[in-house]
């Protein structure tokens, strides 16, 4: 499923909301595929039970396993719209930073030798060290095409005057594989800011710590719905001159909307340091009421 973290992060936030804990089952539609492994190690921290899709779980196959099929309750949730602007969403009733806090500390009890290098890291960097995570998509689509060259102007980037930070260190995160899922949620621990295109891999911010900042890169004619659970969000709109036909696109048109959320982009640092100073100062949170300021435009700057 093309939306797993993301899909599995809103179960959880869910969860969370209900106090959802030990004798539950969790049966998410997943319009008739296998659930992805990683609901499975979001899902840990509610239940004892495996988690399995709704068709699965109400398949007549099922009837003569020792599958329970009756229950106590049921509760139903709208996955699909859970992650629209409203405002239950900006740490209301879905409880993002307490479900996101506690699968961390359980995944920190499961595989402590995972988190074990980044406790060293923190207490190396003593809290001075400003720490940039670029994301780029495994599948060949949405691409950051100049993503070397945006590391290593990102790595002479100095952290602003005000900031408790005195340097920065800008990493590539390894991808978003089941395999990577555990490694993923410990090294966020010491991100402070997150960028990297649309798509469901962002969801891996959702366990970063308090105060920490996203910055979504979006087309110019796909600007998303938008993420409702990083403390700073920002968006990172690239310029016709910045977006570029991706794979899935048809090579005989132009990047149009249609084609918009699956293109390539190029980052324009200069833009994306403006994003970087204000997360690094705390100085715009995200709210409901603030998404102009929150959205930056990178424009090619000698036209």
């Amino acid at each position: 499923m093309p939306n797993a973290p993301r899909a599995g992060a809103m179960c959880a936030m869910e969860a969370e909301s209900l106090r959802l804990q030990g004798n539950v089952l969790f049966a998410p539609v997943s319009l008739g595929m296998d659930l992805p492994p990683m609901y499975r190690s979001l899902l840990d921290p509610y239940t004892r039970h495996k988690p399995m899709s709704f068709s699965a779980l109400s398949s007549r196959e099922r009837m003569l396993t020792s599958q329970p099929r009756c229950f106590e309750r049921a509760v139903l949730c709208n996955i699909v719209n859970m992650w629209r602007a409203s405002r239950k969403h900006y740490g209301g009733q879905l409880m993002p930073k307490s479900a996101g806090r506690r699968a961390v500390e359980y995944f920190s009890r499961k595989f402590p030798e995972e988190f074990a290098a980044q406790h060293q890291l923190a207490a190396a960097d003593s809290g001075a060290v400003f720490r940039v995570a670029f994301h780029q998509r495994s599948n060949g689509m949405r691409q950051i095409r100049n993503l070397e060259q945006v590391m290593q102007e990102c790595r002479q980037w100095k952290p602003p005057e005000g900031s408790p930070f005195k340097s920065v260190d800008c990493v590539l995160l390894p991808d978003g594989t089941p395999d990577n899922h555990v490694k993923l949620i410990a090294q966020v621990q010491n991100v402070h800011a997150m960028v990297g295109t649309h798509g469901s891999g962002l969801a891996y911010s959702f366990f970063m710590p308090n105060g920490s900042g996203l910055v979504e890169v979006l087309s110019w004619s796909f600007h998303g719905q938008g993420c409702t659970w990083a403390d700073q969000y920002f968006r990172l709109v690239a310029d016709k001159d910045h977006v570029f036909r991706g794979s899935y696109g048809n090579k005989s048109i132009h990047v149009s909307s249609a084609y918009a959320r699956d293109a390539d982009v190029e980052i324009f640092f200069p833009t994306l340091a403006e994003a970087l100073q204000k997360i690094a100062l705390g100085e715009l949170h995200t709210t409901p009421l603030n998404r102009k300021e929150r959205t930056f435009h990178m424009r090619r700057l000698d036209m």
